[in-house]
């Protein structure tokens, strides 16, 4: 034994070290390991990697920190469709450089969405270029809505760079922006009858 994190996937990882060093060309360690995640599989899944705000600010880093409830993200659509609404989804952000220092994801398939931010992590990849890159659905109403509230990247629903605690102006939204999931639970969108997958959306100014 190690003494190190007793995880499934780090022991596959120790079989690739040991592999590697009798048989290769000896160059992977332990020391290789930045920001491995972490999953108790409870419902919704917890998910975590690297540093919590307490930790970060306990270093005296400077940080920005991005908070969401899953159930005020109407552009999930997932966690509404097997009606799992409860989490939250939390990043540390170094302000000075953007990258992340650490992720928790209390949300419906949060062991998955964390392997996406632990490789950004482990690579140097900053929190606006994860935010802004493209990605599948539903991975991109996840990773990069999380990233973009108040806090972390400067913006939010209520607009750049609004400070928490000043009273919030009606959101904006343009109709690109807007999913059929987010006009349906507005109340803008009404189903088609016979086709509940369908919709016809009423957009006001």
């Amino acid at each position: 034994m190690n003494g190190g994190p007793q995880f499934t996937y780090v022991s596959l990882d120790e079989a690739r070290i040991v592999l590697d060093q009798l048989l290769g060309e000896g160059k992977r360690t332990t020391t290789d390991r930045v920001a491995v995640p972490h999953a108790l599989f409870i419902t919704p899944p917890l998910a975590t990697a690297g540093l919590t705000e307490r930790e970060a600010r306990a270093q005296g880093r400077n940080i920005r920190v991005s908070r969401e409830n899953v159930a005020d993200i109407i552009a999930m659509p997932r966690a509404y469709t097997v009606e799992e609404t409860r989490g939250v989804m939390k990043f540390i952000v170094d302000a000075d450089t953007d990258l992340i220092l650490g992720a928790a994801l209390l949300t419906i398939e949060g062991q998955e969405f964390i392997n996406v931010v632990t490789l950004a992590m482990r690579h140097g990849i900053t929190a606006t270029e994860l935010r802004d890159s493209i990605y599948t659905h539903q991975l991109d109403r996840s990773v990069q809505r999380g990233l973009r509230q108040r806090g972390a990247m400067g913006l939010s629903r209520r607009g750049p760079s609004a400070p928490v605690d000043e009273p919030s102006e009606p959101a904006r939204w343009t109709l690109s922006s807007l999913s059929y999931f987010d006009l349906k639970k507005s109340g803008a969108c009404r189903s088609v009858p016979g086709r509940p997958d369908v919709g016809s959306a009423t957009v006001g100014e």
